[in-house]
């Protein structure tokens, strides 16, 4: 493997090449893709993809603003939690979390967010359960 991601040197006649005067000059830079290459190289034994706690499904404005807040505290408290960033339809979104393996997917819509309340589906099971719009709540039900 070769292992050289950083580039660099003297670059004394740039600065006259692009208009300036005789300056003298260093520069280097690195490429994230060959970092990510080496760390991958000595790390697959010790990489395992981690399946999602929770993914938020949302449905308008408001509910993304919402889902977004929510997203965050979770976050903050340790679960591992992914929202829809594409605007997909609630479909496309329902199939990105089960792609994922996603646990829990909790669903927000402009009804929900006038309700505070909000259906959480297990995605083995199929159950789903009304639960408070409110993160200390969500916590509570993901333990």
């Amino acid at each position: 493997m070769d292992l050289q991601f950083f580039g660099g040197g003297r670059y004394d006649g740039l600065v006259k090449e692009v208009g300036g005067g005789d300056t003298p000059a260093v520069g280097w830079a690195t490429g994230m893709d060959r970092l990510v290459d080496v760390f991958l190289s000595y790390n697959k034994d010790k990489l395992k993809e981690k399946n999602i706690d929770l993914y938020i499904a949302s449905i308008g404005e408001e509910a993304n603003v919402l889902a977004f807040k929510i997203t965050n505290e979770l976050r903050y408290k340790g679960i591992y939690v992914e929202k829809d960033i594409c605007s997909r339809s609630i479909g496309s979104q329902f199939k990105y979390a089960n792609k994922k393996m996603a646990k829990y997917v909790l669903t927000i819509g402009e009804t929900e967010v006038k309700e505070k309340i909000a259906k959480i589906k297990n995605m083995e099971s199929g159950e789903e359960t009304d639960i408070p719009l409110d993160a200390e709540k969500i916590l509570e039900y993901l333990a």
